[in-house]
């Protein structure tokens, strides 16, 4: 249970930082 929760977690976060990586992408681009 522990372990799935974490693996879910770290998937959230990877999401997010993707998303935030993009951002910074467009950004830059843009700039």
């Amino acid at each position: 249970m522990g372990c799935i929760f974490l693996h879910n977690n770290a998937k959230i976060i990877d999401l997010k930082n993707f998303i935030n990586y993009k951002k910074i992408n467009i950004q830059n681009i843009t700039s």
